[in-house]
């Protein structure tokens, strides 16, 4: 298997077999697509150099792996590096990244990927992999491949396995809350509606300030609730306006809201990839929190997604309270850093030991 780092023309040409390649994963990622690296390539990119490698068995694609490099510290670490990440990693926060590549091909594109990086590509300190899944391919090679890897436990991302639950019945699902969920979800989804609230779809070609209105509710909630938060700014904003419209167009997004008359209370920011719903984001108006709004919106989009016979919803990363109420299932997701002989790069690695157990001592 050999490797070629993509230019801009040949990334250009290769939609049709790179998403084919998504498709053929064990578990495919809408961030993964060639549409999501696309977008954030050209408004993101140019802080950038990218490292696109494409596997080649013969002359055939069987394999990518969307890098990216750029100098910079690696969480709070004190020196600075050259750094490989997934494209997209550091802004928009996708989970589920992995090689693009069938189950039959993942490893050795891998193989052939870290052999390119070592011997071909040699200009970067550390590679760091955030929020990769437990069952993903690239994860399951460092652990096999490397002497005492750098993996760490970050978060997990809840899911609700809906076939292989709860085989497809909305029902049987509900019966898996608790009594009084289940009643509290009932009762206020049924006043809400008494008072004219509304769960519809939303789209880019309808309503063109949807995602705008998403970001305004979003920024009014954690506003209120003073809290920082990372989907906020111009080039995020205008990213997810431009991905919106796409993948409409490709029947992969999910925009759903609680509407009074013509004014969105809340809005759920999903995408509907390979079978599987992503609940990407979310805004809710402060004054309709209280009225359980955000749960409402849960609660009728999952019912949807049972309705439209998904394999699964995922909540996607993070560890807030209210996403373990809606199931037991959760996967955990790692970052990965793998650092290269160069003197930046063990510096890195050296400082970062002594991070860890400074940290480990004063969490006793």
């Amino acid at each position: 298997m050999r490797i070629h780092a993509a230019d801009v023309n040949l990334f250009n040409a290769s939609r049709a077999v790179w998403n084919a390649l998504v498709l053929s994963m064990r578990r495919p990622s809408v961030f993964c697509t060639w549409e999501w690296i696309d977008a954030w390539l050209r408004i993101f990119g140019n802080m950038y150099q990218p490292v696109i490698l494409f596997a080649y068995q013969g002359d055939t694609l069987v394999g990518i792996l969307p890098f990216a490099l750029k100098s910079m510290r690696i969480e709070d670490g004190l020196v600075p590096g050259r750094a490989i990440t997934f494209c997209g990693s550091r802004e928009l926060y996708p989970d589920h990244m992995d090689v693009i590549a069938s189950a039959e091909h993942a490893a050795g594109c891998m193989h052939a990927a870290m052999r390119y990086l070592s011997t071909d590509f040699k200009s970067w300190d550390v590679m760091h992999l955030s929020h990769v899944s437990d069952d993903a391919t690239l994860l399951s090679y460092i652990r096999a491949e490397y002497p005492e890897p750098d993996i760490q436990n970050v978060s997990q991302a809840p899911y609700i396995p809906i076939r292989e639950a709860f085989d497809g019945s909305y029902e049987k699902y509900m019966m898996s809350l608790s009594r009084n969920k289940r009643h509290d979800l009932r009762r206020r989804n049924r006043k809400l509606i008494m008072d004219g609230v509304l769960y519809d779809a939303d789209d880019p070609r309808r309503n063109a300030d949807c995602i705008r209105t998403l970001f305004s509710l979003h920024k009014q909630r954690a506003d209120s609730k003073r809290i920082e938060t990372t989907f906020s700014g111009e080039a995020m904003q205008a990213f997810h306006v431009e991905i919106a419209g796409i993948f409409h167009s490709n029947g992969w997004l999910t925009l759903r809201v609680m509407r009074l008359g013509d004014r969105v209370l809340a809005s759920l920011y999903c995408f509907t990839f390979a079978g599987r719903v992503f609940a990407y984001q979310m805004g809710i108006d402060p004054a309709w929190e209280t009225r359980g709004i955000g749960s409402a919106i849960i609660f009728n989009m999952v019912e949807e997604a049972f309705q439209r016979n998904c394999t699964e919803f995922d909540f996607l990363r993070g560890g807030e309270e209210y996403k373990d109420s809606w199931t037991a299932h959760s996967r955990p997701q790692y970052t990965i850093n793998i650092y290269n002989n160069s003197v930046v790069g063990q510096m890195i690695r050296e400082t970062g030991k002594v991070r860890a157990l400074a940290k480990r001592w004063i969490n006793g």
